[in-house]
């Protein structure tokens, strides 16, 4: 729960509504968590719930990432910068795993052990793992595109049905046991 003073917004996309907080410095709008689709409803008062001193507003920048993310799941590259992401509430292991996650490319995974290598730790895929399941910018910081190492799907935050959508729309193809197939590995 966090008594910051913001403002949200809700933007509908192809999965559902999401929800957009942000809080202002310097008069220039920051993201502070970006809200993947819940059940029918629910979503602003998961908002409220977490960030209890938002109030509803708009502002041209936050529509213009809510356009880009829905253009990126209407199937187009949208123009995900991270220019307006406040990554103040990340560590800074989960920033390393985060800033990672920003290098695999549409239509490639990578494991939690490949990233936890990367990153200089390699017995650390589990602490990977978390960092992604606390990532408060889904879609424009990609933590979907992290898989197991035998391929399944691992976890998500928006439900495993939802991952698996996000990296159908990337060209990811999937095996008969629902495994990413191997040609989608990063690097």
């Amino acid at each position: 729960m966090s008594m910051i003073k913001g403002h949200y917004d809700l933007v509908d996309t192809p999965l559902g509504q999401m929800g957009i907080v942000w809080t202002y410095d310097r008069g220039k709008p920051f993201v502070k968590r970006i809200y993947l689709p819940v059940e029918h409803g629910r979503l602003e008062s998961k908002i409220r719930r977490d960030f209890q001193r938002a109030v509803k507003g708009v502002d041209s920048v936050i529509d213009r990432i809510g356009d880009a993310i829905r253009q990126y799941l209407n199937g187009g590259q949208g123009n995900l910068s991270l220019e307006y992401l406040d990554m103040n509430s990340c560590g800074e292991f989960q920033k390393k795993v985060l800033l990672l996650d920003r290098q695999i490319p549409q239509g490639k995974v990578a494991t939690y052990g490949e990233l936890a290598k990367k990153i200089g730790s390699p017995k650390a895929s589990r602490a990977v793992g978390n960092a992604q399941a606390a990532n408060p910018f889904p879609i424009i910081i990609p933590c979907h595109r992290v898989v197991r190492s035998d391929g399944a799907l691992g976890g998500f935050g928006g439900g495993l049905a939802m991952k698996k959508r996000l990296l159908q729309l990337e060209g990811i193809v999937f095996d008969d046991a629902g495994k990413v197939r191997p040609e989608h590995r990063w690097p």
